[in-house]
């Protein structure tokens, strides 16, 4: 038996399927995935999921009476949008998410699964380049987000940097498009630009900490088992809290500015994550 799920979404909203994904495997055979093309190589080398673009021709016929040949071997498609698509047998329909339940468990709710916090295991590919790089202790930063009321101050990133390496650790900086326009404010420090996202899970794999606000690169890192922490303000931890290992630095009065240096590097502390 196969089964089909679409989600097309940002990168946190495509991460927050893979708990769900890794639990089917028990249950079919194959698992078709539509989702952003972008995030395409996250699946590569997964043998019990076969990724779709979302936006390929192929699935728009599929949710839209005309299922591919290929496809005719799902006994149940489940579609996860907020846009309204022609109904069906065999497809069940739900909102892109809900406002109440962690984003990572709401799918689970939908398809009336147990919740099982599952171990999850992306395929690594090694990168000799990254060989001076891992044998150091550092911590990866990403400074970015999807909002600009998401993203903490370059500045206290800086400051964080600074008490960081006087301990001992370096910090190595993701930054994407989105932050191209801190690439003139990093000076001598050490960052990458646009890296794939295979490259940021074989990074995530060895640094030692990682810190980042609400965005998909935390959720990559708690995908990935890092130790870390993610500043939320204003989003809500109890719906888009990270898996694994980061942990939620919540600001107060859901302002993320009012969150200090010396918070960050309490918070890491107490937990035990250097």
């Amino acid at each position: 038996m196969d089964i089909f799920i679409y989600r097309k979404g940002a990168l946190g909203d495509t991460i927050s399927f893979l708990p769900l994904l890794f639990n089917l495997r028990y249950f079919y055979r194959k698992i078709y995935f539509a989702g952003n093309y972008l995030y395409r190589e996250l699946f590569q080398d997964i043998d019990f999921i076969e990724f779709l673009d979302a936006d390929s021709k192929d699935v728009f016929n599929c949710i839209n009476g005309c299922i591919p040949e290929y496809l005719k071997s799902v006994q149940k498609f489940h579609i996860f949008s907020d846009q309204n698509f022609m109904e069906q047998q065999n497809f069940f329909y739900y909102k892109a998410i809900q406002n109440n339940i962690w984003f990572y468990e709401y799918p689970f709710y939908c398809l009336n699964l147990q919740f099982t916090e599952c171990p999850i295991f992306l395929p690594l590919i090694n990168y000799p380049d990254f060989t001076n790089i891992i044998k150091s202790d550092f911590i990866l930063i990403h400074p970015g987000s999807g909002g600009i009321k998401k993203i903490w101050p370059i500045e206290n990133f800086f400051e964080f940097e600074e008490i960081v390496n006087k301990r001992g650790y370096k910090c190595i900086y993701l930054l994407g498009e989105a932050e191209e326009n801190l690439i003139e404010k990093m000076d001598n420090r050490v960052f990458f630009y646009n890296l794939s996202l295979k490259k940021v899970c074989f990074l995530l794999t060895y640094a030692i900490a990682y810190l980042g606000c609400d965005s998909g690169i935390s959720h990559l890192a708690g995908i990935m088992n890092a130790k870390g922490v993610a500043l939320f303000g204003p989003s809500s931890a109890k719906i888009y809290k990270p898996w694994g290992n980061i942990r939620v630095l919540e600001s107060r009065e859901g302002n993320i500015f009012n969150i200090t240096t010396g918070d960050v590097i309490t918070f890491f502390d107490k937990g035990g994550i250097f």
